[in-house]
């Protein structure tokens, strides 16, 4: 069983034992905030082990559009290798389509987690010469530790895994295999875009109150 695997029970049960008052705290509309800014980014950062063990820096940063998916773009370096860098777009099929059909439950960190999870297409990279191309495809879920409306967009821990595939004539080492696994966990800050293209959730006051 992979690392990954082994993340995914304790982190739904991270998600759906969180305090009850944290919950309570929390507008039970299945939106959460995110509706508050139709644009965010995330940036993320933390560790990946490949397919032959080796145990590198991950960071990346994305575009969501209503969270519900964006662009990716992905840099990943490990002992001894190239950095590799990952470019794709994010699916998370889940939210909106599960809030519109009123499927929630009404605990912001549980929902949360059940709407994370996303699908991950795109096209790996060495950075070395001449640059070999793999197409990619990967899975991850996020475990949310504040939601939207207690910090910025969101803090929450990504746990994922992605496939690259190269063709025969086209892998960076002769004796990289052609299906190579990365699987990551990362910490990732989400922040809110509003129309002015300002920080959501980070405006300060407007009124001093006396």
């Amino acid at each position: 069983m992979s690392a990954v695997r082994r993340a995914l029970l304790p982190s739904l049960a991270l998600a759906a034992l969180l305090p009850a008052g944290v919950a309570a705290a929390q507008p039970a509309d299945g939106l959460y905030g995110r509706f508050d800014a139709a644009l965010s980014v995330v940036l993320a950062g933390g560790a990946a082990v490949t397919t032959e063990g080796d145990v590198g820096v991950f960071a990346d940063v994305r575009l969501r559009i209503v969270d519900a998916g964006g662009p990716v773009l992905t840099l990943h370096t490990e002992a001894g290798g190239p950095a590799r860098m990952f470019a794709g777009v994010e699916l998370r099929p889940f939210f909106p389509s599960l809030f519109l059909q009123n499927l929630y439950v009404g605990r912001p960190h549980l929902d949360l987690f059940l709407q994370s999870f996303a699908i991950e297409l795109g096209l790996d990279a060495p950075l070395v010469r001449p640059m070999p191309l793999g197409v990619t495809w990967g899975l991850a879920v996020e475990v949310p530790l504040l939601t939207p409306a207690r910090f910025a967009h969101g803090l929450g821990v990504r746990v994922g895994f992605r496939r690259t595939r190269f063709v025969a004539d086209a892998r960076p080492q002769p004796e990289v295999p052609g299906d190579e696994r990365l699987d990551s966990v990362h910490v990732a800050l989400c922040l809110g875009l509003d129309a002015g293209n300002a920080v959501a959730n980070w405006e300060p006051p407007r009124h001093r109150h006396r």
